[in-house]
């Protein structure tokens, strides 16, 4: 597989857009949901509210923090806990009714998601989170304690979805170059180089492959003009394979420097650009350092990882291998997303007409790795 170049990024610091009331992006309730329910005095110990993501087939059971209500004010607000990284808060707005036994009567709902922490899996649980309660079709949530439920439906942009996904997979890489290099690394919320980019994707393609191809313009050597380089170069000019071990190869994440251990580097088709110089220069055997300059053909080099000073650690927990594993089901929603969207332009169209225009294109798992 080939990696890109990679681009700045900058992570959605508040994980806009927030589902609230007032920036107009508040989620549907359907008019079922608006009934009445009765508040407690009291929660019972390990109250949760269930969110039942049908797109997922996922029911997460986020256990309510506190509940902020008053029979002064139109809203209830509970605060709740996903799988101990992340807190979210529910608002419920509407109004009391009632004379003997006040009940409160759901009209809108707001979610919203609390300031990120800059630590990996926290971001990777709050985007994961985001991500699936945006793309969800309709999305029923119960609050046992009050005996009640309601469904909402969700529209994000296809642009804050795809931020999403791609902060996800950046979260994702540098949780798993924290459990095999046994270190902990930052996720800066206010924004991510692209050299840091490319050197997390390195490393995360070091850990989960170990042997993977690297974009790579050419190589520039110094070996000094001496009987041992001599035989270095073809006899001719034209390309040749070769395949050479590296020292101990370091990357830098925000300023922590990694050690990645030993590869070999194997070039199918190398060139020399400079050949007919460095070759005059080597035969002088005066044991100057010569420049010698290999440029593959294909634009690419084959790196090989061997003595991977790689820790062995416990695997992630049951909630967070939920949330991973929702990879591809992320992208089925993303573009059955899509292809809703243009729906209207499918009219008059005949079912086989629709299906050939509709059918999800296979790639190569390469295709995905930037």
């Amino acid at each position: 597989m080939t990696v890109a170049v990679a681009n700045n990024f900058t992570p959605l610091r508040d994980i806009p857009p927030n589902f609230m009331f007032e920036n107009g992006n508040k989620p549907t309730l359907s008019e079922k949901s608006k009934a009445s329910f009765v508040v407690p005095e009291t929660l019972p110990r390990n109250a949760f509210v269930e969110f039942n993501l049908t797109n997922f087939n996922q029911k997460l059971k986020l256990e309510i923090i506190e509940i902020d209500w008053s029979l002064n004010t139109s809203t209830i607000i509970f605060r709740l806990k996903v799988f101990d990284a992340v807190f979210v808060t529910l608002i419920l707005q509407g109004e009391w009714k009632g004379q003997k036994e006040l009940s409160f009567y759901l009209n809108e709902v707001g979610i919203n998601l609390e300031n990120k922490s800059e630590i990996p899996i926290s971001n990777f649980v709050a985007v994961s989170f985001w991500a699936m309660i945006g793309l969800s079709n309709k999305c029923s949530i119960s609050i046992q304690s009050l005996d009640y439920k309601f469904s909402l439906s969700f529209d994000i942009p296809f642009d804050k979805i795809s931020d999403l996904l791609q902060e996800r997979e950046l979260a994702y890489r540098l949780m798993v170059i924290e459990k095999a290099l046994n270190t902990q690394l930052p996720f800066p919320n206010n924004g991510i180089s692209g050299d840091d980019v490319e050197n997390i994707a390195f490393c995360y393609h070091t850990i989960a492959e170990g042997k993977f191809d690297w974009l790579c313009k050419d190589l520039t050597f110094f070996p000094p003009a001496t009987n041992e380089f001599k035989d270095l170069l073809p006899k001719s000019d034209i390309p040749f394979f070769l395949k050479f071990p590296t020292l101990n190869e370091q990357r830098v994440i925000f300023g922590n420097q990694l050690n990645l251990g030993q590869f070999h580097i194997v070039i199918e088709k190398a060139r020399v650009t400079n050949y007919n110089q460095a070759k005059e220069s080597l035969l002088k055997l005066d044991g100057n350092p010569i420049e010698i300059v290999i440029k593959p053909i294909t634009g690419t080099v084959k790196y090989i990882s061997f003595n991977k000073p790689i820790s062995r650690v416990a695997l992630f927990n049951q909630d967070i291998q939920m949330l991973i594993d929702l990879e591809s089901k992320l992208i089925d929603a993303v573009f059955e997303k899509q292809v809703n969207s243009f729906s209207n332009a499918f009219e008059g169209l005949s079912n086989e007409q629709i299906e050939v225009l509709t059918e999800r294109p296979i790639l190569e798992e390469e295709a995905f790795n930037f």
